[in-house]
């Protein structure tokens, strides 16, 4: 049974999820080939993605349509949609928005982490500000609060790729943290070094969910926000 993410959604935005081995449901057209060509775990990702694409184009009432692959391995969608797809070790969730209302979206799933994992790439995913925060936390806080970082911008990442092509360091982002609305984090970005690389988009914000089986980060363009530094 999917879940629709609620917090997240809205009637131009669809998000939802559910886990791998319950979304293996048939492909459409081109999605078969793709899925030939393909092994093992990766297979069932695959599948449970697209299936739970179609549910929510459906739900956007768009119909079924196949999701293909570019060369780089993203999503390509169908003209009047925008979308992300992630996975963790357990789970897949979709995000789909109405083109006529996002430019561009980005969705990242995480599950927990040790505190050895997050003391291991506490340097490389926090920027110098982030990690003047973090360092006050106490151990449970500071794993936690890592992770939700690296989910943001790895969501942030995925919302300004299809855009810009641009690959991005950790580094290139910092993550401005709002108060908390019922478990969820709304949040914007802001870029350090608007020098490194240049191109990077404006006007880029988000949400992030976090409770102790998973994180979840979406963030969105708008359209009519597409502005660069």
């Amino acid at each position: 049974m999917h879940e629709i993410l609620k917090e997240f959604s809205t009637p131009d935005l669809v998000v939802c999820s559910g886990f791998i081995d319950d979304f293996q449901k048939d492909l459409l057209g081109l999605e078969k080939d793709i899925y030939r060509r393909m092994g093992g775990v990766r297979r069932m990702e695959f599948r449970a993605g697209r299936s739970l694409a179609h549910i929510a184009m459906r739900l956007l009432q768009f119909g079924e349509n196949p999701v293909g692959m570019d060369a780089k391995g993203a999503p390509l969608w169908p003209a009047e949609v925008v979308g992300s797809i992630s996975h963790n070790q357990k789970e897949c969730c979709v995000a789909l928005g109405r083109k006529i209302r996002f430019l561009s979206v980005g969705i990242d799933i995480e599950s927990p982490i040790s505190l050895d994992m997050a003391d291991s790439i506490f340097d490389v995913v926090c920027s110098r500000l982030e990690r003047s925060k973090i360092k006050k936390m106490a151990d449970s806080g500071k794993k936690k609060e890592v992770l939700k970082i690296f989910c943001m911008k790895e969501s942030v990442y995925k919302c300004q790729y299809p855009i810009t092509e641009k690959w991005l360091d950790f580094q290139d982002l910092e993550i401005i943290q709002q108060s908390p609305v019922e478990k969820i984090i709304p949040f914007s970005v802001r870029i350090p070094n608007a020098s490194r690389p240049p191109g990077l988009l404006k006007n880029i914000e988000g949400k992030c969910r976090f409770n102790k089986d998973k994180v979840t980060s979406i963030a969105v363009l708008k359209a009519g926000s597409r502005e660069f530094v």
